[in-house]
């Protein structure tokens, strides 16, 4: 209780006239407008020397970002694109790969056969 009521005196500090004055968290007098002045000015020059500039760096790195968003889009469909034509080429030259080999064949069977009948022709004739 001791230490209480030396804190409290310590707290409570007396006026110039010698009388005891209590003292409130928030005194209203001139201090609290110098304080709230101090807090606007401190407001205005934040404003404009730190969320201006940040909000703008803000706004272009966001167009930036969806800039190469659009541009890597983009690429992606003229690679899709890209690879369609080569799918289709790839197609195309493996149907004429496939028509050549089957005409190549044809034609060595159509020559295997001739050379044999005409064999068995010349054997016919020899015999």
């Amino acid at each position: 209780m001791i230490i209480f009521e030396s804190f409290a005196k310590a707290c409570i500090p007396h006026s110039p006239f010698g009388k005891k004055r209590q003292r409130h968290m928030i005194d209203i007098d001139k201090t609290l407008l110098i304080q709230i002045i101090n807090f606007l000015v401190l407001l205005i020059a934040l404003n404009f020397l730190l969320f201006k500039p940040i909000g703008r760096n803000m706004r272009e790195r966001e167009q930036g970002i969806s800039s190469a968003f659009g541009d890597a889009k983009a690429a992606q469909e003229r690679m899709q694109n890209i690879q369609e034509r080569y799918n289709a080429s790839l197609a195309d030259a493996k149907q004429k790969a496939v028509a050549t080999y089957n005409a190549t064949y044809q034609e060595g069977l159509d020559a295997q056969r001739d050379m044999i009948s005409s064999e068995r022709a010349q054997g016919g004739r020899t015999a």
